[in-house]
């Protein structure tokens, strides 16, 4: 299904640089599609992963920003040694 591999999208670029902004644009670009969704169970299901998504993304992005400061204190110790 089309929308849940968007979801799936949506869920691994979490961790690229500024993805809170696209994710927030895709999730409303998401939430529009299942407004539009006649079927109940199915836009039950795609909001729950819709909202599965959106408790993942402050846990995501705290680890990205740990990993990219990681990667800056490796590159100036490293540069300094």
């Amino acid at each position: 299904m089309v929308l849940i591999a968007g979801l799936r999208l949506i869920g691994s670029r979490l961790a690229a640089p500024h993805a809170e902004h696209e994710v927030d644009r895709q999730r409303g670009n998401l939430a529009r599609r299942v407004a539009a969704i006649d079927d109940d169970e199915v836009a039950a299901m795609l909001m729950a992963e819709m909202a599965a998504l959106g408790k993942q993304s402050p846990a995501v992005l705290a680890e990205r920003d740990t990993l990219a400061a990681e990667r800056i204190l490796g590159a100036s110790a490293a540069s300094s040694g």
